[in-house]
């Protein structure tokens, strides 16, 4: 009977929360600020797939109970372009190791068009190809399309297995990175942001195994804030160097780190500041 509605404005934090039954069928529908999968058939993510005029902004919970990529893309997020906000969210709770995490967000491919992309909870071991726009390994030519050219905001929150975070290729756009709580890295690569000169807030935080990130800062001149702290393991010599060059910087927050007990020399990170 409400085939005809456009926008449904209700929002609940409750990961218990059942959808309507098959809401793949308000095709109109522009506005859904959060779906719920269920277990049952017309509370699973291919509700979504039928929903092709959703824009703004919308959230994507209880992901664990996505099966594989197949069922991920049965979403058919690639085709809304007029999402410019996608939070996906898997359970922070949950029983064995046995997760297909990876497999589902490869098939949560987003359209192009997406500014910003939150990530909660993701238990891979590392992210999909579309994310980090490696070049494909299946053909001689290196591919150059920009997966997500627009994509300015990035956030990766408690993926706790993830273990590699490959530099961020061609995201030109890219204004603002967050790492926080992803206790599975240990080395971030020092040429992770080389293309991301328009980066202007850089957050890595609660990274309790974390031990190297040798980044160069002449690669993010438009820094404004930068934040490098509670990652108790990180030790002063493998942390960011060329301060000198961030002359836009309005926020510096560092440390501690696990040799701050100890004498530095002058390649430390404290003596960086003129």
């Amino acid at each position: 009977d409400l085939i005809s509605l456009r926008h449904l404005h209700f929002y609940t934090l409750d990961e218990a929360f059942q959808m309507p039954l098959e809401m793949g069928r308000l095709t109109c529908l522009q506005t859904l600020e959060f779906f719920n999968v269920g277990r049952e058939k017309g509370r699973r993510i291919g509700e979504l797939g039928s929903l092709k005029n959703l824009k703004g902004k919308l959230e994507i919970r209880n992901l664990e109970l996505v099966k594989d990529k197949e069922g991920a893309e049965e979403a058919k997020l690639s085709e809304k372009a007029n999402l410019f906000r996608l939070e996906l969210w898997w359970a922070c709770d949950r029983e064995g190791d046995n997760y297909n995490d990876e497999d589902v967000l490869d098939g949560l491919r987003p359209h192009p068009n997406l500014e910003e992309l939150v990530i909660w909870n993701f238990m891979g071991d590392q992210f999909p190809r579309w994310l980090m726009d490696l070049p494909t390994t299946t053909t001689t030519l290196p591919e150059s399309a920009i997966t997500l050219p627009e994509l300015a905001r990035l956030r990766f929150y408690s993926c706790d297995r993830c273990k590699e975070l490959l530099p961020l290729q061609n995201f030109t756009s890219l204004k603002e990175l967050v790492i926080w709580s992803c206790d599975g890295l240990t080395n971030l690569p020092g040429d992770m942001l080389h293309s991301c000169a328009s980066l202007q807030q850089l957050w890595v935080t609660g990274c309790g195994n974390l031990i190297s990130f040798p980044l160069d800062l002449q690669q993010t001149p438009s820094l404004l804030e930068l934040e490098l702290f509670w990652c108790p393991k990180l030790k002063t010599s493998m942390t960011p160097k060329g301060f000198g060059f961030l002359t836009s910087l309005r926020l510096l927050v560092i440390g501690h780190f696990s040799d701050d007990g100890d004498d530095h020399e002058n390649s430390s990170i404290y003596n960086e500041f003129d």
